[in-house]
């Protein structure tokens, strides 16, 4: 990962591809799983721990399609494996922009007829 140690809101709604008020709404129906450092003015700061829990309640909502009290409901009961999937879908999409990478390189060298 990164040597950063805390994230702002702004940097962790960017890597989520999220409004920042999404990510602060997430941490109400999960303030057992969510639970971002706050500095005295207030400010939330998220651990690289953070982002990927983060990562997996939006691949719950909306990858998977559950709603609030059904990703709630898997997280309680298989945490596990909800995190591996999380991780193997965000593996699998930095693969495939890698390859559309790879693809629009080769389309410039060999640009078809």
């Amino acid at each position: 990962m990164n040597n950063k140690i805390q994230y702002s809101i702004k940097e962790v709604a960017a890597k989520l591809n999220e409004n920042e008020s999404t990510v602060r709404f997430w941490e109400g129906p999960f303030p057992d799983f969510i639970a971002p450092y706050r500095n005295d003015t207030g400010h939330r700061f998220y651990t690289d721990e953070d982002i990927d829990k983060l990562k997996m309640v939006r691949y719950l909502l909306r990858d998977v399609g559950l709603k609030i009290e059904g990703a709630q409901k898997r997280l309680k009961d298989n945490p596990d494996s909800a995190m591996s999937h999380s991780k193997a879908i965000d593996k699998l999409k930095h693969v495939k922009s890698e390859l559309k990478a790879l693809q629009a390189a080769l389309n410039t060298v060999m640009p078809t007829s």
